[in-house]
């Protein structure tokens, strides 16, 4: 099994050995993985299926190829505020690092 960065799972989850979480993945309450999860999804249920997504593919995309998890705490802290919408994180990431 291995669980991505930023994911939330809900209480009395069970995942199945060899499941896969992605990165940025939500699991609900009382949900059983018996896949793998994919990135920025919100599953529920048992067995766990998507029923939506946190963002759109565009989003996910741009999260993933800068892999935000992985930047200097430091710069996590000093940008805190763009991370509660999901564009004005995207335009100031840009804006600092240039377009990626």
């Amino acid at each position: 099994m291995s669980i991505g960065n930023d994911v939330w799972i809900g209480d009395n989850v069970c995942i199945m050995e060899g499941c896969k979480i992605g990165d940025g993945a939500i699991i609900g309450t009382n949900s059983l993985v018996t896949r793998d999860i994919e990135p920025y999804s919100i599953n529920v249920g048992m067995p766990a299926k998507v029923i939506k997504y946190r963002f759109n593919e565009k989003q996910i995309k741009f999260l993933s190829d800068i892999n935000w998890c992985q930047l200097d705490i430091s710069w996590i802290k000093e940008n805190a505020d763009y991370f509660a919408d999901i564009e004005d994180f995207i335009d100031n990431y840009k804006k600092q690092f240039g377009d990626e």
